[in-house]
């Protein structure tokens, strides 16, 4: 015990069996008092954590209460002498330079010789770094807690054992808990069937001991009406701070609405395959019925244009001028219903899948000369200059259908002289990127913005009014472009209202031998 005056003389008496060493090397504060509250004795840990030095204190009443805390330190101390000792007590109190403490106390009364109280000896621990710590951490977890409770999903987290340690607030109103803690300290085995939780328990477990995640699995969980619902579940295993896995967190999402979704999406879906099937079956003896009608229409049709041509040449005898017109009319009309019955009966072999294509080697000058007589006449009659540019990269020899070329090229050509009263025609045939471009270009009327969508649909032309007008039953431009798909091609239109349109062709073809 240290060395002091006569003030501490008596107490060095009394407490002479206590290991001097014990109360100078304790690390908590220790200040011995009398009865009058004096202090008879203070430790190097209390000169240390309070500031005051030794001479300060010995033999006055020193005062290091905080305001706050003077009731409950009067208390106190009627309590201890009351009862002998007190253990653990938290309370505060002030150093030399005003700094207030959080501490936890520990008092008990000391006898004199003849066993009356003598005074008191308290026992002072510094606790402020662990209230610090222990409200910083109760903020954190509030923090926490308030994150978890702003997340839309389902969350909580279990110990080793699946215990339930925290949940956020989604998951309450989930399971509609009657409390915010009701489920912390229980397990799956109090929410679920035996059969469930044991599933349950079971992925917690592989989490945890693989020490890996499980994300966005579906699993489904009975409900007690024994309806199924469905979870997207995401398991993480939980770490302490040297790494080694304590437990597992767990998120979902309830996804019944969704699963329900698509079911019945994949029910329409089917439904719409099979009524598409329907459709399209009826859609191919549609096809089927188109070609063999048209197949049996022409062939009376072209007996009627036969024999109207034996009687227009006079081979049948001679003929006045009035039944001449009359049959005029008869032939002309044979051939314009002979075209439209052509082409229905070429849009249904297509449909049907009937039309083949033959490839064989083929001449673009040929075809050129060819196109060019049959629209001389159309040109002459209409006034109108035909102008056809050849590049000369253009190969030779092709390989391709001819008759279809020939058949898509005179579908544009007569399409552009019916449009186009004054200005030109022009067709253009050029060989790019190893494919064969044909554009056909007039100054016609051209197409409205709002048509050139559907220009290639079938039976489509730009408004009825065209059709009485032009003629014809628009089917031209949709075999154009269903004989270009067929050749592995494509066809363009691009045009102005008044100024006229651009068709480009573009086929891929190869070059013959």
């Amino acid at each position: 015990m240290i060395d002091t005056p006569a003030v501490n003389g008596h107490i060095r008496q009394q407490f002479e069996e206590l290991p001097r060493l014990i109360l100078e090397a304790s690390p908590d504060p220790i200040v011995i008092y009398d009865m009058q509250g004096r202090v008879q004795y203070v430790n190097p840990a209390f000169v240390e954590t309070f500031g005051w030095a030794e001479e300060e204190l010995l033999g006055k009443p020193i005062d290091f209460v905080p305001e706050n805390q003077k009731e409950a330190t009067r208390q106190g101390i009627e309590q201890l002498f009351r009862t002998g000792k007190t253990t653990g007590a938290e309370s505060q109190r002030l150093t030399k330079d005003g700094r207030v403490l959080d501490v936890q106390m520990s008092a008990a009364v000391y006898l004199d010789s003849e066993g009356k109280p003598a005074g008191t000896i308290v026992m002072t621990r510094d606790i402020t770094e662990r209230k610090r710590a222990d409200a910083e951490l109760a903020r954190s977890r509030e923090l926490l807690q308030l994150v978890m409770d702003t997340i839309p999903q389902s969350i909580f987290w279990k110990d080793r054992q699946s215990v339930f340690l925290g949940y956020n607030r989604q998951l309450a109103r989930d399971l509609n808990l009657p409390s915010r803690e009701w489920l912390i300290g229980k397990t799956d085995y109090d929410l679920s069937s035996a059969e469930q939780a044991e599933l349950y328990q079971s992925i917690d477990r592989r989490v945890m001991e693989t020490d890996t995640p499980e994300l966005d699995f579906e699993e489904p969980q009975t409900r007690p009406d024994g309806s199924i619902s469905w979870l997207r579940t995401s398991k993480l295993p939980l770490h302490d701070p040297d790494g080694s896995v304590v437990g597992v967190l767990v998120m979902y999402e309830d996804i019944t609405q969704r699963k329900l979704a698509e079911q019945e999406r994949e029910r329409m879906i089917k439904e719409l395959q099979i009524a598409n099937a329907k459709v399209l079956e009826a859609s191919r003896l549609k096809s089927e019925f188109l070609a063999t009608m048209s197949h049996e229409l022409r062939t009376p049709l072209n007996a009627v244009i036969g024999f109207a041509g034996i009687m227009l040449e006079g081979m049948a005898g001679q003929i006045d001028d009035s039944a001449r017109h009359m049959i005029k009319n008869i032939y002309d009309s044979s051939h314009n219903l002979l075209n439209l019955i052509n082409d229905a009966l070429d849009l249904s072999k297509i449909e049907a899948g009937r039309m083949e294509l033959v490839i064989a080697p083929l001449s673009l000058y040929d075809l050129i000369r060819q196109w060019q007589s049959q629209m001389a006449v159309i040109a002459e009659k209409k006034g109108l200059p035909f102008e056809v540019e050849l590049d000369p990269s253009v190969p030779e020899m092709l390989l391709g259908d001819k008759d279809r070329i020939r058949q898509i090229v005179a579908n544009l050509l007569s399409n552009a002289f019916k449009f186009t009263s004054s200005g030109q025609v022009r067709l253009e045939v050029k060989w790019e990127n190893e494919a064969l471009v044909i554009r056909v270009c007039d100054t016609g009327i051209g197409i409205p913005p709002h048509a050139l969508g559907y220009i290639f649909d079938e039976f489509r032309q730009v408004d009825s009014s065209s059709q009485r007008v032009y003629g014809g039953t628009g089917l031209g431009l949709a075999i154009v472009r269903r004989l270009c798909l067929m050749m592995g091609g494509s066809v363009q239109v691009s045009s102005k209202l008044g100024e006229g349109s651009v068709f480009t062709v573009n086929l891929p073809l190869q070059r013959a031998a």
